[in-house]
């Protein structure tokens, strides 16, 4: 479990060092659904800076689940 805690650290900070804190830390934003998303709606009325916070946590989401397909 270690190694592949590594493996995913070193490929997602290599991808982008801040996505690393959003695996750490969370994402979350006021009327976000369980899966992590927004409606258009809610979408709109984020800030530049959380726009850019809500694409990482979904490029996050991608990677992980990437990587998890292929360790199955």
């Amino acid at each position: 479990a270690e190694w592949w805690k590594d493996r995913i650290y070193s490929h997602i900070t290599g991808i982008d060092e801040e996505l690393w804190e959003y695996v750490e830390e969370g994402v979350t934003f006021e009327n976000m659904n369980e899966t992590g998303r927004l409606s258009i709606a809610n979408k709109k009325l984020l800030s530049a800076a959380d726009k850019k916070t809500y694409m990482k946590h979904h490029k996050l989401k991608d990677i992980i689940v990437g990587a998890i397909k292929h360790v199955q």
